[in-house]
């Protein structure tokens, strides 16, 4: 597997047949489910914590890279994506404290929607693991942190149309931004 590139690239192939997860023995349907019950834990505590769009692309970006490098089997995917999230708040410079990021954490996790989560040892557990998972994904990802931002790209690309009647070029960046989410 071509695993470091300067732009992050894989292919199909790669991710059908050559992931770390699928190595260790996870069947391709599983490891899809995988990745998507971990995306939807880091959005909902993401929107918990009222993170920017651009802030969850790049957790959300951290996380299929570690995933491309790292197996499921493991590292736990909720882990990894509560510290994603962390780490790109870091990068993104989205102040939140790793208490706030840990206690939305715990309140996921345990499918506890209730507004606080009464266990500290269970907070304080989520920020010890957080933690500890934060330096090693950016070890994984060769501290190449920087990520290509698609919504900043498709700003600056409407800002070059001229001559365009602004409901047209509003309504032309609500449709990108939803095909934006939907990869």
């Amino acid at each position: 597997m071509a695993a470091f590139s300067a732009n992050w690239r894989f292919n199909k192939a790669d991710y059908i047949n050559n992931t770390p997860s699928r190595r260790d023995g996870t069947s391709l349907t599983e490891e899809r489910i995988t990745r998507r019950v971990g995306m939807k834990f880091l959005l909902n505590v993401s929107w918990n914590l009222n993170i920017p769009q651009n802030t969850i692309a790049t957790a959300a970006t951290y996380y299929h890279r570690f995933f491309m490098l790292r197996s499921f089997k493991r590292h736990h995917k909720y882990e990894i994506a509560g510290a994603c999230i962390l780490l790109a708040c870091k990068t993104e410079e989205t102040m939140r404290k790793i208490s706030q990021v840990s206690s939305s954490c715990a309140k996921f996790a345990r499918k506890d929607l209730s507004p606080y989560v009464k266990d500290e040892g269970e907070i304080e557990h989520w920020s010890r693991t957080i933690k500890k998972k934060e330096p090693m994904i950016a070890a994984t990802l060769c501290f190449d942190l920087a990520i290509n931002k698609p919504y900043k790209v498709l700003l600056d690309f409407v800002k070059t149309l001229k001559g365009v009647e602004k409901n047209v070029l509003q309504n032309f960046a609500s449709h990108a931004w939803a095909i934006i989410n939907d990869r």
